[in-house]
């Protein structure tokens, strides 16, 4: 990666942090339809693909657009959620682009699509700019650490550590892995660098199995498991 394009990454990682983008392939309404005509959305599915690993913040995130969202489309319509990860979200945002048909049912939920096309990898098959936003949502995340393997118990111990830090990604290039990886270079912390875990489901799990011992993840997946680590003990929040 060269000078220019890593500081291209360090600027949409800062205006992507909290930020999760919500694309969709087409136009969903038919603004021509009168209202005397049945909603375009009654009787149908509505798809949410989302671009990474089930248990992760934009998979939960997606889960709780997909339970209320109904409710709030003319039509009510039916909607499901379909996990497609790999590549640092380009499998799913590939799928959505090029393979998903063209008739407003199918939207993508991805936290990675701008910072992807930045590095543009030669697996990409999309421009983002050529699909049509819809919304998002924001999400605090927050890094947490295992204070029984490394005996930091605050970023001040960072530099202190008495054991490796291991710090676990999802995928080189991912938002979730450049973020961390530029915070503790940025510190000047060592650490050795995991990934390839496909989601921050996956990747937590390894984390309370101790293959890695230092990640992040967003406020909705730490508030259902990370937490209750946190209060027994063996785990900090930084």
């Amino acid at each position: 990666m060269n000078e220019e394009l890593f500081r291209w990454g360090l600027r949409m990682i800062r205006l992507l942090w909290i930020v999760v983008l919500l694309f969709s392939q087409l136009f969903l309404i038919n603004s021509q339809k009168s209202d005397a005509q049945e909603p375009f959305y009654q009787g149908k599915t509505l798809r949410i693909v989302v671009s990474s690993a089930a248990g992760g913040g934009s998979d939960t995130m997606a889960r709780i657009l997909a339970r209320h969202l109904p409710r709030h489309v003319p039509g009510n319509p039916t909607i499901i959620v379909e996990n497609m990860p790999g590549g640092g979200d380009v499998v799913g945002i590939n799928y959505v682009y090029n393979v998903a048909k063209r008739d407003g049912l199918t939207l993508l939920f991805s936290t990675g699509a701008p910072i992807t096309q930045l590095l543009n990898p030669p697996e990409m098959k999309f421009d983002i700019l050529k699909m049509h936003f819809i919304g998002g949502s924001s999400e605090s995340v927050a890094a947490f650490i295992r204070n029984d393997k490394t005996g930091i118990k605050s970023v001040g111990d960072l530099p202190k550590a008495t054991g490796p830090i291991i710090l676990g990604g999802t995928q080189v290039g991912s938002i979730k892995d450049m973020s961390l990886l530029a915070a503790v270079n940025l510190l000047g912390i060592k650490t050795k660098y995991v990934t390839g875990y496909g989601g921050s489901g996956p990747a937590r799990l390894a984390f309370e199995r101790g293959e890695i011992n230092f990640t992040q993840e967003s406020a909705a997946t730490i508030s259902t498991s990370v937490i209750s680590w946190v209060r027994q003990g063996w785990t900090s929040m930084l």
